[in-house]
């Protein structure tokens, strides 16, 4: 795996300062990045050939907005463009002959990388929804086991799509390929038995070290863990080997409700004596989250006085 640092980057477009980057360091991310972010906010494309050559040629998904004219969702999708072009690419296409060919004249086609097209997936998605759904869509559309989620868009995955199985391992299309596609078209498999009862994606092992310590992974290397809807995490024994059998246990159980996350720390339950209840990890759900009640909440630091 990359060699990881302590030293900071950031970006500066024109003398202004963009952001920080917090992705990999090696050469190959470094320059996609680079070129990311100090490019147009969307390529502009005229030609089949130019639309063929955007859509095959990155590891990541591409999303292309195809508009005759400038619509509301045409001005979002700019917004999208420019605020997320550090993790996707994205192109606009405004001709009329090419907007035949792709069939759509106010959408957002979001194209799959070439490398993981399959079987079980459509390789491109379209989008003509309302506008305020359209990073929604994004991440949507490259969720699942057919991508691989990244520190940069995992916080929307894993607070969105619930419950959420996440697999991570040593995820490497250059290196490991053999390894990461033995995984993915085993997940790609039984997504498509259980689709869209729960919710599945890939990653590499840093983009679950709060929900899956070092301690729980397996001899593989592969750690299975559970966001249920609630948001609480249950991570599979690290004793439990990873393979379709298993796989679709897993899956079953928590969508029957038999696999349920909980804390992974949490103070002990108090003898509730008052009217104002004190809750804890293990009875926040059962106190705060129950549907039938509204409850005002006091959040504050155990170690805090002032606060108390």
């Amino acid at each position: 795996m990359p060699k990881r640092t302590s030293t900071t980057l950031k970006l500066y477009r024109k003398g202004v300062e963009e952001r920080r980057y917090y992705g990999e360091r090696t050469p190959k991310d470094l320059v996609r990045y680079a070129l990311n972010m100090l490019g147009d906010h969307a390529k502009s494309i005229s030609t089949e050939e130019e639309l063929e050559k955007f859509t095959v040629s990155d590891p990541e998904y591409m999303f292309v907005g195809a508009f005759a004219e400038d619509t509301e969702l045409y001005q979002e999708f700019l917004k999208q463009a420019e605020l997320k072009r550090e993790f996707f690419r994205f192109a606009l296409v405004r001709d009329p002959e090419l907007l035949k060919k792709i069939g759509q004249t106010n959408a957002v086609v979001a194209y799959q990388p070439e490398f993981l097209r399959n079987k079980w997936e459509p390789s491109r998605k379209v989008f003509t929804g309302i506008p305020f759904d359209l990073g929604d869509f994004i991440h949507s559309a490259r969720g699942g086991p057919g991508g691989a989620s990244s520190p940069g868009t995992q916080k929307e995955e894993f607070e969105v799509f619930r419950p959420l199985l996440i697999t991570s391992f040593d995820v490497d299309f250059d290196v490991n390929r053999k390894h990461t596609n033995y995984v993915r078209n085993r997940l790609l498999k039984v997504a498509s038995e259980f689709s869209p009862q729960i919710h599945m994606t890939m990653g590499n092992l840093n983009i679950t070290r709060y929900y899956a310590p070092d301690d729980r992974y397996n001899d593989t290397g592969i750690v299975m863990t559970v966001i249920d809807k609630a948001g609480w995490e249950y991570t599979v024994p690290k004793e439990t080997e990873f393979s379709l059998e298993n796989l679709r246990k897993v899956v079953t159980d928590v969508i029957s409700g038999e696999i349920k996350g909980k804390p992974y720390k949490s103070d002990e339950a108090p003898v509730q004596k008052k009217r104002v209840k004190k809750a804890v990890a293990d009875t926040f759900h059962d106190i705060v989250l129950d549907e039938t009640k509204n409850v005002l909440v006091e959040f504050y630091s155990p170690y805090c006085g002032h606060c108390k």
